[in-house]
């Protein structure tokens, strides 16, 4: 009986500890699923200073010109949204390069909201709303974070083909209560000229669209575990009271 206990006892060990979660996995992309909450634009200095480029097709970065991406209500209890009480293991975001380019780029999380509507080069000089007084953004630690969250090295964007970026640490900040304000993506140096575009929200084929995928640990039900227990706590009252005669 003594080594029925010890049994029973590694067994609910083992229970209660494989009940620490499974993985799962979401994706967010424009028109997929229902999902809406994609916004994406670029500043862009010049002729086009003070003109919005939500609608256009692609998102452009090169040195006088910064790309800007956003996942909306990616949290939350709804269909296909990351619910509460879950670790996230990892998150990629997927572009379709559409003007490759030679050059490299940095990701910064933005710390300040941006409107695909509105933004322009030049509105990112008002000197309101956090914002500073140098036109586009800055990875100042105001506007945007001081942090590269990722590195696009010189020729990996130069082909018309789909890229993948590791932005875990980006969503795992909004996560844990950080405001999501998505992604500014900058030149690594302000002389670039050669333009890399990647496929916007408003791409016309839905699949070439930005996609971010997320995985999540999903804890397991605990109710083996309470049933062990309760089978402990039967076989300790059958060890100590002896054998029925």
């Amino acid at each position: 009986m003594r080594n029925l206990i010890l049994s029973s006892v590694a067994a609910i060990a083992t229970m209660a500890a494989g009940a620490v979660s499974s993985a799962a996995i979401v994706t967010f992309q424009q028109g997929a699923n229902g999902y809406s909450g994609t916004a994406d634009t670029f500043l862009v200095a010049g002729a086009n200073a003070d003109n919005p480029r939500g609608t256009n097709v692609g998102v452009q970065t090169r040195g006088d010109s910064h790309g800007l991406i956003r996942f909306d209500d990616i949290f939350g209890s709804g269909p296909n949204q990351i619910p509460a009480g879950q670790q996230i293991i990892s998150a990629t975001l997927t572009v379709t390069t559409n003007n490759q380019s030679v050059d490299g780029f940095q990701f910064h999380r933005m710390l300040l909201p941006f409107d695909e509507a509105t933004d322009t080069w030049n509105t990112w000089k008002s000197g309101t709303s956090g914002r500073n007084l140098t036109e586009g953004v800055q990875a100042d630690g105001q506007e945007a974070s001081t942090v590269v969250e990722y590195i696009v090295a010189p020729g990996s964007v130069d082909t018309v083909a789909t890229h993948t970026f590791d932005l875990t640490a980006s969503v795992q900040a909004w996560y844990a209560g950080q405001a999501n304000h998505g992604w500014v993506i900058l030149p690594a140096s302000t002389a670039q000229t050669d333009s890399w575009i990647f496929r916007s929200r408003d791409w016309t084929t839905q699949s070439e669209r930005p996609l971010l995928t997320v995985e999540y640990a999903v804890p397991e039900p605990a109710c083996l575990a309470i049933v062990g227990l309760g089978t402990l706590r039967l076989l300790r009252r059958r060890a100590s009271t002896g054998p029925r005669r």
